[in-house]
């Protein structure tokens, strides 16, 4: 189990109320790690269309983001 992975369980297991009512904890994810001389904005970018990515396939998933593959599904 990767870390983003650990990291939705824990969130989805903690919850929440809200009048009494219980709301579920969900979170979407957008992650890149540095790849070879990129500069941080290009990094940065990279997280943050996987983030988008994350939200448009219907939330409360961690989306990792590839400058060679494409973005790739974690959860």
């Amino acid at each position: 189990m990767t870390t983003a992975q650990r990291l939705l369980e824990t969130i989805r297991g903690v919850g929440s109320t809200v009048d009494g009512a219980a709301v579920p904890l969900i979170v979407s994810a957008g992650l890149a790690t540095t790849q070879g001389d990129e500069s941080i904005e290009t990094l940065i970018d990279r997280a943050d269309q996987a983030l988008y990515e994350a939200k448009a396939n219907g939330r409360d998933q961690a989306i990792a983001g590839s400058a060679l593959s494409g973005p790739s599904r974690f959860i």
